[in-house]
């Protein structure tokens, strides 16, 4: 996603520090096999086809596109199928070198679980108090400007459904309008 990158996994409370290996060996120590890229590319060109063929997702993607301008949160989806083509695996790693470290990781367990036995078997695998910090990207300001248009009609002849979409953006929140939401 724009915000986060998440893997989770879920097992009989017995084969919990099975799923702790096999969930850091993915977030830590991906390789990305090129076969298994190029197999993935596919499956993901096929979804972003579905996706465009359903009215609702078209009708979700002119709204972020129009409500931010620059921000990167206008992009809603996985991209374009040229796109995807173009990923290459260096993109994969570079982009996993630059976004997932332990100093910006957070874990969270559920269930039966003891907490120190849990926090021991993941310090086996990663330095979880790595003083490591990524990169930091500014995201342009936009939650005072308008959106682009308001008003869009995207024309799907033969269809036999209407979707009709109401969206905005919040302006920033503070500690008192979260308190307010919380209470």
């Amino acid at each position: 996603g724009h915000l986060a990158t998440e893997y989770h996994g879920e097992a009989v409370h017995t084969k919990w520090k099975k799923l702790c290996d096999f969930l850091c060996d993915i977030y830590f120590h991906s390789i990305f096999p090129e076969e298994e890229i190029e197999r993935e590319k596919e499956v993901i060109c096929n979804e972003i086809a579905r996706d465009n063929d359903q009215d609702n997702y078209l009708a979700y993607f002119a709204l972020w596109e129009r409500l931010w301008q620059e921000n990167p949160l206008r992009k809603f989806g996985v991209g374009t199928p040229d796109g995807v083509k173009n990923v290459t695996r260096n993109d994969l790693l570079t982009l996993q070198q630059h976004r997932v470290n332990p100093a910006n990781t957070l874990i969270i367990a559920a269930g039966k679980l003891d907490h120190a036995s849990l926090v021991d078997e993941l310090r086996a695998y990663i330095p979880i108090t790595s003083p490591v910090c990524p990169i930091r990207r500014l995201w342009p300001d936009e939650y005072d400007s308008l959106p682009s248009q308001q008003e869009i009609t995207i024309e799907r002849p033969g269809r036999e459904k209407a979707i009709v979409l109401f969206g905005c953006k919040f302006p920033r929140y503070t500690d008192e309008h979260v308190n307010i939401l919380d209470n």
